[in-house]
């Protein structure tokens, strides 16, 4: 059970995680005392033998019920041996309430029952809607020009989060929200802004609903922090490119090129990775003596088709590892819905190319962006489905006009 102090004073009665042994899919559960929108997120980290590993996902938006469990997430057999940080971010009417949750390899945890455990609260606190807001309006283009270490952890979960919101608005026409329109109509009129017709524009929109929707943010306040920005201008990406274009360039001209073809074996009609002939392939590939001596950026194909990019800065075979194992998992109806997209991918012929990183290691995440922007892997496109606008939005965005 957590309960949070704000400026001193209870500002919520309780909000309790746990965790359910006996399974493995759909078995992590929270309660609270109140009907609540929330955003989740885990991260975890084990080191075995010298090995070190972590992980992390996306937040995740959740609706909550009054004294009702709702599940957040399917907790393996294989993270049991993990430190696992569970994060939790409540939208409330003035505050956003954090919640860390921390299990140590499960040995901390209370026994509530059989096979269930609580998971305990390490810490919580809030954060005023405003300041979230006035940081939303500081970094209007953060969605064009993201910065990775603009904010500090955990809270830039919450950022990441909302600036994601906002660029799907964005990407799927924020004038398709009619409501919303209207009522940046009023305002406009109201306090006499002019919005400009212009990508710009777009973004900003984008901003304001998000703003609406999270933080409960009035129009008066927003008019606030329109007025403490208008005369802002819009930076130039280019100056942004600029200024890391020869340093990245300096990066990829030391970057080490390997290609490694995946051996898939057949075992009483089930398909698996070789994962010890990968571990071998990638160590002679390389001249490397260990796992953790191949970092940076590497590259699924499946019958020669790019199917996914991503990056490691402790072991790329690592990372590798585990994206072979999700597919087992699907079949076997466990991990969470994301996994459905790896479904078939043992059954093409493999193969990995990785990008060798030994220096400029901070430069992997740009790298991946640039890569799967340009290539557009076959993972990447299936995730963006979520974000198209729904067919024949321009239909009724012409009859509602014609209203």
């Amino acid at each position: 059970m957590c309960v949070l102090f704000g400026r001193g004073v209870e500002v919520m009665g309780k909000i309790k995680m746990s965790l359910y042994i006996g399974k493995e899919h759909d078995n992590l559960f929270l309660e609270t005392n109140e009907k609540v929108r929330l955003i989740y997120h885990i991260n975890g980290f084990m080191s075995e033998d010298e090995f070190v590993d972590s992980f992390e996902s996306d937040a995740k938006e959740f609706n909550t019920l009054e004294n009702e469990k709702t599940t957040l997430d399917s907790i393996m057999q294989i993270d049991f041996d993990y430190m696992l940080e569970f994060h939790i971010f409540v939208f409330g009417m003035k505050e956003v309430e954090v919640y860390q949750f921390k299990s140590n390899k499960l040995r901390n945890l209370h026994k509530l029952h059989d096979n269930v455990y609580e998971i305990p609260c390490e810490k919580s606190y809030s954060i005023d809607n405003w300041k979230v807001a006035a940081m939303l309006a500081d970094h209007f283009y953060s969605i064009i020009n993201h910065e990775e270490n603009l904010f500090p952890f955990p809270e830039k979960m919450l950022y990441n989060f909302l600036f994601q919101e906002q660029e799907k608005l964005y990407r799927s026409n924020i004038f398709s929200h009619y409501d919303f329109i209207d009522e940046v109509n009023e305002f406009r009129e109201k306090h006499g802004i002019q919005f400009e017709h212009s990508e710009g524009t777009e973004i900003i929109l984008s901003s304001l609903y998000v703003m609406r929707k999270y933080l409960n943010i009035e129009w008066v306040e927003i008019y606030r922090l329109l007025e403490k920005g208008k005369h802002m201008t819009k930076p130039d990406l280019r100056n942004f490119i600029a200024n890391i274009d020869e340093e990245l360039m300096s990066v990829w001209d030391k970057v080490e090129f390997g290609s490694i073809k995946v051996q898939v074996q057949d075992e009483l009609g089930e398909k698996k990775v070789d994962t010890t002939e990968l571990l071998n392939s990638i160590k002679s590939t390389f001249n490397a003596e260990n796992r953790e001596d191949v970092k940076g950026v590497y590259l699924i194909y499946s019958n020669n088709e790019l199917f996914y990019v991503g990056e490691s800065k402790k072991s790329v075979y690592s990372r590798l590892k585990r994206h072979f194992s999700k597919e087992e998992k699907v079949k076997n109806g466990e991990g969470p819905k994301r996994y459905n997209f790896f479904k078939d991918l043992l059954e093409g012929d493999l193969r990995v190319d990785i990008l060798r990183m030994k220096e400029g290691l901070e430069y992997r995440r740009i790298l991946e962006e640039i890569i799967t922007l340009s290539e557009r892997p076959k993972y990447k496109q299936s995730i963006d489905m979520d974000y198209v606008a729904p067919a024949g939005y321009e239909e009724d965005l012409e009859s509602h006009t014609n209203k």
